[in-house]
């Protein structure tokens, strides 16, 4: 555990120190709330006295049980869960990332009477956000509070950045490693989420929601989780080898050694015979997940992502070990098949945002070659692709 808290430190750059969280609330309402522990320890007494004299299972939210849903709104009334909205960025996504937050007011939480509207946190390196840039930030969402928690990227204890080269470099030669590191285990140590929320869902700054209707028939409640839950995953994806090389043998390895129970049978097999068959490593594309955060605090949890990220062989800055992997491997080892839920977002969510005009994924004619780009320039109108020689798919808008 001496380890596992000295990671923390690691992440918010020392003890914490409630200054290094700015906040800028937007719009005019104002909600002073206490904090989550607070809520727990009012709560606490009430909650036994209720479970005495009601007999309380967990049931889904979305029960067509009266009894049961009656039953679980009260439960809820109770202790009011609080989401937090979290994107990682550096000042070159501002402008990304207002246009993501613009957006927010498409999800769900603005409509449910029974939660409090999510607040949106941005963490950032030190002094990489001017205060102008958090004012844009904090005035791209309505009524939301958002804070702009500080993450010290530092290097796991035994890595020697000096002696190491980096296999996926993007804006410089270790962001994109810390990146990684951040979401599978740095994210679920920070103060600014332990202390303060219990589910949270990623936004990325190149990330964009359409309206998600009112009576919507499956029910989504983003960015909360109905309460049997721990997570809300993506689609399914995957790596290759070049990208998680070692890590195969390193889970089975890590389960003996453990003695590990493996929670989720069904996707530790998949897992395996994908990369015995294919040498491939499946994944959640988890650019979008929400994640009960006490699920990810449970010391067994903690222990598997301190063991992944932070030691030998060090998979995610020597092979860029990925976050999605890895979070697939942390919901094989630890969560049961029915606490993990699952909706088709195709119609309300975009990963990249596009802004009405050429969508994703456009072929490029170059002689006798067609080409996918995954990205297209911001406001690219279809005249101005023609001007480039990129010729649209049907079906791209």
């Amino acid at each position: 555990m001496e380890r596992i808290e000295s990671r923390t430190n690691a992440f918010n750059g020392g003890t914490h120190n409630p200054s290094s969280v700015k906040a800028i609330r937007s719009g005019t309402r104002s909600r002073c709330r206490p904090t989550a522990k607070q809520i727990r320890r009012i709560c606490l007494a009430f909650i036994s006295l209720s479970m005495i004299m009601v007999p309380y299972t967990m049931v889904d939210l979305h029960s067509n049980n009266p009894i049961e849903r009656a039953l679980e709104t009260k439960m809820h009334e109770i202790h009011k869960e609080r989401a937090a909205i979290i994107s990682l960025i550096t000042s070159e996504d501002i402008s990304n990332l207002c246009n993501a937050m613009s957006r927010l007011d498409a999800l769900p939480d603005v409509h449910m009477k029974d939660a409090s509207l999510a607040d949106v946190l941005v963490f950032h390196e030190p002094n990489d956000l001017s205060t102008e840039s958090m004012n844009r930030l904090s005035n791209c969402t309505t009524d939301r509070l958002v804070r702009f928690p500080v993450v010290d990227f530092a290097f796991p204890p035994g890595f020697d950045p000096r002696k190491e080269e980096s296999r996926f470099q993007k804006r410089s030669k270790w962001g994109y490693s810390h990146m990684i590191r951040f979401f599978i285990s740095g994210l679920w140590e920070h103060p600014a989420i332990v202390e303060d929320y219990d589910v949270v869902m990623r936004l990325d700054s190149d990330a964009c929601w359409n309206q998600i209707p009112v009576d919507d028939p499956e029910r989504r409640m983003y960015p909360y989780l109905p309460p049997k839950y721990v997570y809300q995953r993506n689609m399914q994806t995957q790596d290759g080898r070049m990208y998680c090389e070692g890590l195969y043998n390193f889970t089975v390895n890590y389960i003996s050694k453990h003695s590990t129970d493996v929670r989720n049978p069904e996707l530790w097999r998949k897992f395996e015979k994908r990369w015995l068959e294919e040498e491939l490593c499946q994944g959640f594309y988890n650019n979008f997940e929400i994640t009960r955060v006490k699920f990810m605090r449970q010391l067994a949890v903690r222990q598997w992502h301190e063991a992944v990220a932070d030691g030998e062989p060090y998979g995610v800055f020597r092979h860029r070990w990925g976050d999605a992997v890895v979070r697939y491997l942390t919901m094989a080892l630890f969560s049961s098949p029915r606490t993990i839920l699952y909706h088709n977002n195709t119609p309300y969510y975009q990963h990249p945002c596009y802004r009405g005009i050429v969508k994703t994924f456009p072929s490029i004619v170059d002689g006798q070659r067609t080409l996918l780009r995954p990205r297209m320039p911001e406001q690219m109108t279809v005249e101005e692709a023609k001007k480039y020689g990129i010729h649209v798919k049907k079906g791209s808008f």
